[in-house]
């Protein structure tokens, strides 16, 4: 029984002196990374956040839940959490260039997740925008 709480004692202590120290090795690393990656010329993201506009505008499910100028700040708003995360050369040569393609599942991901993030955000804008705007006398 002494043996016993003796390895369970050690487990316990060796398990939570570990996680800590993988925890601050991380923190430090992205503290890193988001000093290393510059700013996007400013002509080229303009020019792919159009792109991104038309190729979301061509389609009718995204037409009939955004009004134009929330789309647009949708996509800017998604183009703006690429530029924090990626070099531009890299964003482009991983998502920019294969946009009407098929990504590999790893950027699917990661582009699925910056869409949905910036689309319910500037859905909870439009919302309130046309609440607001709402008048009864305009109604039938």
């Amino acid at each position: 029984m002494f043996r016993f709480l003796l390895v369970m004692i050690c487990v316990l202590m060796f398990l939570g002196c570990s996680n800590k120290n993988v925890e601050l090795k991380r923190q430090q690393k992205t503290n890193t990374i988001k000093q290393l990656i510059k700013p996007w010329p400013i002509d080229k993201k303009h020019f792919w956040t159009s792109m991104m506009f038309a190729q979301l505008s061509a389609r009718p499910d995204v037409r009939s839940r955004f009004l134009p100028i929330h789309l647009y700040k949708t996509v800017e708003c998604i183009m703006n959490e690429y530029e924090k995360r990626y070099d531009f050369e890299t964003w482009k040569k991983n998502f920019g260039l294969k946009m009407s393609g098929v990504l590999p599942p790893e950027e699917a991901q990661i582009a699925y997740n910056l869409t949905y993030f910036c689309s319910t955000i500037q859905l909870q804008i439009q919302k309130k925008e046309l609440d607001n705007n709402f008048n009864e006398k305009d109604a039938i």
